[in-house]
């Protein structure tokens, strides 16, 4: 059971960061593009389409997070620097921060759109 842990933690924030792809996809429905890139002023300067922006970082973060869970709970215990649950944890509060980090620049964006 210890082995697989990290896979356990890494779940919650996969299951946050999948239903903040469908929060943003019903929360911003009625713009047909929204953000894709933001200058460092939280500026919208490149626009994409809806589905595929509400979707990819948090599909991203989700796979990534998912991989880093497995690989460190198939290496051996000799092999790894520090504790792997640790790392999991972080990874999944990291990647749950910048996909609000993205939600809180698109719902500023979406105020100004009228």
């Amino acid at each position: 059971m210890g082995a697989w842990l990290p896979l356990l933690v890494a779940l919650p924030f996969v299951a946050l960061l999948l239903w903040s792809g469908s929060f943003a996809s019903r929360r911003f429905g009625r713009f047909a593009e929204l953000p894709a890139h933001f200058d460092w002023a939280g500026r919208a300067t490149r626009m994409a389409p809806r589905r595929t922006m509400a979707w990819i970082l948090p599909v991203v973060f989700a796979i990534t997070l998912l991989g880093i869970a497995v690989l460190v709970s198939a290496l051996p215990r000799e092999m790894q620097n520090g504790d792997p649950v640790a790392a999991v944890l972080v990874g999944g509060i990291a990647s749950f921060a910048a996909q609000c980090l993205v939600l809180w620049l698109t719902e500023r964006w979406a105020r100004t759109q009228g």
